[in-house]
């Protein structure tokens, strides 16, 4: 089963980005190169897909940028050690999956309350 991420975070990180680089090009260039440039800038960052597939073999992280894969990373049973389910804010609740060796996952923000049912049960 695929979750798609509701990118809050990202478009945020997205917008700050898209005003730091049209300062910083309107300082050196000028206005007539810098909104081109910022509104193209929009366009590829929204594009970035990020989807987490949960299968009985697998788990599954990948980002895409029109539907070109730049990041896939899998995990399979044996790499994870343990799955800790916590709230990050007053509703959404999230998931850390623990790993053996390696960087922990944390999941959340994919979807209402399908992850946590999938995770459950």
């Amino acid at each position: 089963m695929a979750y798609q991420l509701r990118p809050y975070r990202f478009h945020f990180f997205s917008l700050v980005l898209t005003i730091i680089c049209y300062n910083y090009i309107t300082d050196h260039y000028g206005w007539l190169i810098s909104i081109p440039i910022s509104f193209i800038l929009i366009l590829i960052l929204t594009s970035i897909k990020i989807t987490l597939t949960i299968n009985e073999a697998s788990i599954s992280y990948e980002m895409s940028f029109l539907h070109l894969s730049i990041y896939r990373k899998e995990l399979s049973p044996v790499e994870i050690s343990q799955i800790k389910f916590f709230r990050i804010r007053w509703k959404t609740k999230a998931a850390e999956i623990k790993r053996v060796k390696g960087w922990n996952w944390r999941v959340a923000d994919f979807g209402k309350e399908e992850v946590e049912e999938k995770g459950n049960g």
